[in-house]
């Protein structure tokens, strides 16, 4: 759910940070032109990723926060920022480097 990041405010919602107890700071240490909130009101286990989640598999959500159309018919095409998505998308693949890394090791 990151398709209308909003350029002015910016701000990346990321939960279940703490599904991932090595990786967890991640999120607060990276350069990021934003906020980043990984753990304040944590809904992991209001996302898709529950399941998961609730038998032991790691997991994140990312979200750039509900909108008027949510779950609407008017939630359409032309409203994405595909900008945005490309900006959390290098975060992300930033991300998933230093875990392959790590796990190089």
């Amino acid at each position: 759910m990151v398709g209308r990041f909003d350029e002015k405010a910016r701000v990346l919602n990321i939960y279940g940070t703490k599904t991932l107890l090595q990786y967890q700071t991640f999120f607060d240490n990276i350069t990021f032109n934003g906020k980043i909130y990984t753990s304040e009101h944590d809904k992991i286990l209001m996302t898709d990723a529950k399941a998961f989640v609730e038998t032991g598999i790691p997991s994140l959500s990312f979200t750039t926060g509900l909108h008027d159309d949510y779950h609407k018919i008017s939630d359409d095409e032309i409203y994405i920022n595909y900008n945005g998505i490309q900006i959390i998308q290098q975060l992300i693949e930033s991300f998933l480097k230093v875990i392959s890394t790590k796990n190089d090791k």
